[in-house]
């Protein structure tokens, strides 16, 4: 009866396991691949490199905000019928993609589609935590950002094979398959997670909730952790092509050789804070990460200055840093959800917006600094590595303050 009971439950995690990498992979999947395709959609409508950019950085956008949305309504009516809303949306905005006559309707659709895409992200956490609890998701959330960084990883290949054979229109066909493909696994598979005793909150309801999380250094200073840490890793994602290809003057063949070492880093990363979480603990994985990403982004500086401006003097201690983020973000995220159980999805909404907008703010960064040299790109890192460090710190002081005071 015993040996029953857990063949079950290993099998029910499994499955759960490999929805949430389905839903959370999706949204940067699709990002990715479209990349390839972008300068040959760009060319079949004539439309400016600025227009066409759109696609990109209004998607982004749309994806941050949709999540606020997102985690309060799971809250509230569950986390299948927002799962299903989400990925319906990014089916009808693929399909407006597909069919475009016109750039500004491929940007609207590239608004549907990142709208709908944005779902998974932040519901996986939220079930994470329904399901495990918020002292046992982190290693959940751990193994599931480690599979899932496979999809984006490989997705820009994919999406160059399908333009230069079939055609940029191609690439939103896999999309939609693949959009069709998760509906039909999260309904059979995925069962519905919020309990019943959880917030099912107003709208009124979760503005407070937002407002006492944004009230709570402990939650803050974890989300911060996370946020700053994907500006540290966007700041470098965003500047490296343009580095290597024009600063470097190495081929774009190349730049691709030399970012496997990131993914493989970031996989790394989150494979290991599954696997040492339980004998270490969270805060222990979270230091350790923030300080190593600290250190990354002091010795990129170093190394250009010693070993010349060379793609291994980026791309070395990028991968470190990648590592670094992979063992410090999960557990903050977990951490930072776990502080309000009972209104997971909202708290999870919060987290992912905090570090889309974070990455977000520091590409801006680097775009409006750049002056022909790798410098912006080094300077916005180690800003970034800095404040998740300074936030973690924060968070250690109100934990001892707590400690105090409850004595």
């Amino acid at each position: 009866m015993t040996k029953r009971t857990v063949k079950s439950g290993q099998k029910g995690t499994f499955t759960v396991l490999a929805v949430l990498v389905a839903i959370s992979t999706l949204g940067a999947t699709s990002t990715q691949m479209f990349l390839p395709a972008l300068p040959a959609m760009q060319s079949t409508f004539g439309a400016s490199s600025t227009t066409a950019q759109l696609t990109l950085s209004a998607a982004m956008f749309a994806m941050a905000f949709s999540q606020i949305i997102y985690g309060p309504w799971s809250d509230r009516v569950g986390r299948k019928p927002v799962l299903f809303f989400g990925l319906t949306l990014y089916v009808i905005g693929t399909v407006v993609c597909l069919s475009a006559g016109n750039v500004q309707i491929m940007i609207f659709g590239r608004i549907l589609q990142a709208c709908g895409g944005g779902v998974g992200a932040v519901l996986a956490g939220a079930i994470a935590v329904d399901k495990y609890g918020s002292a046992n998701a982190a290693p959940v959330i751990s193994l599931v950002a480690a599979v899932m960084a496979i999809g984006p990883m490989l997705a820009p290949s994919i999406g160059g094979i399908l333009t230069d054979t079939i055609g940029w229109r191609s690439v939103f066909a896999v999309m939609l398959g693949l959009g069709v493909l998760v509906i039909v696994v999260a309904t059979l598979l995925l069962p519905e997670t919020r309990l019943q005793k959880q917030t099912a909150a107003t709208p009124g309801q979760s503005l407070r909730v937002f407002a006492s999380l944004l009230k709570s250094r402990t939650f803050m200073a974890y989300g911060l952790n996370a946020a700053f840490s994907m500006g540290a890793f966007f700041a470098f994602i965003s500047a490296a092509p343009f580095v290597t290809v024009n600063i470097f003057e190495r081929p774009s063949t190349e730049f691709g050789l030399w970012f496997v070492s990131i993914a493989i880093g970031y996989v790394v990363g989150n494979l290991l804070s599954a696997k040492m979480v339980k004998q270490k603990g969270g805060d222990w994985l979270i230091g350790v990460g923030s300080l190593l990403l600290l250190a990354a982004t002091f010795a990129m500086p170093l190394m250009l200055q010693v070993g010349g401006w060379t793609p291994w003097a980026i791309f070395l201690p990028a991968a470190v840093m990648s590592f670094a983020a992979g063992l410090s973000i999960p557990n903050a995220q977990a951490a930072a959800i776990g502080h309000l159980p009972m209104a997971a999805g909202t708290a999870s909404s919060l987290i992912g917006f905090l570090m889309l907008m974070s990455g977000a703010i520091a590409s801006q960064i680097v775009g409006i600094m750049q002056d022909g040299t790798p410098w912006p790109m080094v300077i916005t890192m180690a800003l970034m590595g800095f404040l998740s460090l300074a936030a973690f710190i924060a968070r250690n002081k109100v934990q001892t303050k707590n400690v105090l005071i409850s004595v």
